[in-house]
């Protein structure tokens, strides 16, 4: 059994009187559970999380990175992670032209740079590294992005296309200084070294393909790494990785799995 974050009531009502307040809702619309009926007063939860990405990103963000801690993880100060995600966002605006479309929400990307802060990985592997590899960036929270990070193993991203490759290669130079991040194609993922990875990250374009892809990485994952996919609460995908997240639920497999409800895909992250 998963631990789950919801968000908490308080930013639940918070999210839905800023939504009444711009009118994108009527005054006595109330929330119910996801369902096929059409809405008419009411919105649905799982649209909710969609809008909460937006009107509260920071404060679910902080939210979801307490759970951690209540788990046991020693996590820095959050007001010090939310400061550097604000001015790492700054640095992509201005470093970046045209800062590419991204699958991950605000809060996503909020969260998964302050998961990479926390862990601060040796060897990373991250498949799937969205279009100009702005979902690779953003688990780079991690790097001192004026130095060469000589401390760092490995970071390998994984794409299936030459061109979007490419397109991270001449961001990335715009951003970090560092040699240690290599881009290549999914046939990179034959030759992994077991036990070596200690953070990886799942947002393939195949949700079917989870379950495959876990089960060919799990030698490669360290005994307390951290394995992350992305869209584990998707409706249109959820069917598609119910396998995957039985396997990274089964405490045979992994000590700990916690899902995180913080926008409309949710993340889940498995603790080996």
């Amino acid at each position: 059994m998963a631990i789950i974050y919801k968000p908490s009531q308080v930013l639940l009502d918070k999210t839905i009187e800023l939504l009444k307040k711009n009118r994108y809702i009527s005054g006595d619309v109330y929330i119910i559970p996801d369902s096929n009926e059409q809405p008419k007063k009411y919105i649905y939860y799982h649209d909710l999380l969609g809008h909460m990405a937006m009107t509260a990103e920071k404060e679910v963000v902080t939210e979801a990175v307490r759970l951690l801690a209540d788990t046991g993880i020693e996590i820095p100060e959050i007001e010090l992670l939310n400061h550097n995600a604000d001015k790492f966002r700054d640095e992509m605006k201005e470093k970046v032209n045209n800062v590419p479309w991204s699958p991950f929400s605000a809060s996503a990307q909020r969260f998964v740079y302050m998961l990479s802060y926390i862990k601060r990985p040796k060897k990373m592997l991250c498949i799937g590294i969205g279009d100009g590899g702005i979902v690779l960036f953003w688990n780079l929270g991690f790097l001192d992005r004026n130095s060469r990070n000589e401390s760092v193993d490995r970071i390998l991203g994984i794409e299936n296309t030459s061109l979007n490759i490419e397109k991270a290669k001449a961001n990335l130079k715009k951003v970090f200084m560092t040699n240690k991040v290599e881009l290549l194609d999914d046939s990179a993922l034959q030759h992994l070294e077991d036990d070596s990875y200690d953070y990886v990250l799942i947002d393939a374009y195949l949700k079917s393909s989870y379950i495959d892809i876990v089960k060919d990485l799990y030698p490669k994952l360290k005994k307390g790494g951290w394995l992350l996919a992305h869209d584990a609460i998707y409706p249109k995908y959820r069917a598609n990785i119910d396998d995957y997240l039985s396997f990274v639920r089964d405490k045979k497999n992994f000590s700990e799995s916690i899902c995180f409800e913080f926008d409309s895909n949710g993340l889940e992250l498995s603790i080996k």
